[in-house]
């Protein structure tokens, strides 16, 4: 079943009207969905495989648990990304959980658990950096461009500067992020960029006398 073309309301609404069981499979594949597609891959650019956990992974009383997993290169292993749980009603029958249907039965209700935490920026970093630096996916990157200006001594700083601030506007007009390394000539250039790649920006933009422009 493909609901990701729907809004999560719309999905809700739908699976509501099947049986219990159909409703919360339909609803813990579809979180699943959102936690591999809108998250990992789309934002932080992470490709993840979703599956089901083993009888000895999943959650200990629940029926089965659904799961994205993500592969560490450097390590050679997987990480577990995000998970949901079918608890079924064992919950509902332990802690005597009920309510009252629109036939004013008492029911036990069917149950999910899922989680997506803060482990996906340690997933992201452990994909997208190594012993150079970081390298942030431009979705979630803070800065995505810097400008780095090239010092000459037959070009004043405020002029590199001033042409620096033309593109600039250039890129935010474009609504990218960008950001303009404000260090003088005590910097070397090396330096500028190497402190930019253990921030993560990912494109630095290179401007040299003469106004030539360069982006890397």
């Amino acid at each position: 079943m493909q609901y990701q073309q729907h809004t999560f309301v719309d999905v809700v609404s739908q699976l509501l009207r099947k049986a219990p069981l159909a409703c919360y499979l339909g609803l813990m594949q579809t979180l699943v969905t959102c936690a591999r597609d809108k998250v990992y891959e789309h934002l932080l650019a992470v490709p993840v495989i979703k599956g089901v956990k083993t009888e000895s992974e999943k959650f200990a009383g629940g029926h089965f648990t659904t799961t994205v997993e993500a592969y560490i290169s450097g390590s050679g292993r997987a990480i577990q990304g995000a998970t949901s749980h079918n608890l079924g009603q064992n919950f509902g029958k332990m802690f005597n959980i009920t309510f009252e249907d629109k036939s004013n039965q008492t029911k036990i209700p069917w149950q999910t658990s899922w989680g997506l935490t803060t482990r996906t920026i340690g997933v992201m970093v452990m994909t997208h950096s190594d012993d150079k630096g970081l390298v942030l996916p431009p979705n979630v990157a803070p800065t995505q461009v810097v400008i780095v200006p090239i010092l000459h001594k037959d070009v004043s700083e405020a002029d590199m500067l001033a042409h620096c601030k033309v593109i600039e506007q250039a890129l935010r007009a474009a609504k990218i992020r960008v950001k303009v390394c404000r260090r003088g000539s005590h910097a070397h250039t090396f330096y500028k960029h190497a402190q930019r790649r253990h921030l993560g920006i990912y494109r630095r933009c290179l401007l040299y006398p003469g106004w030539s422009e360069g982006c890397e």
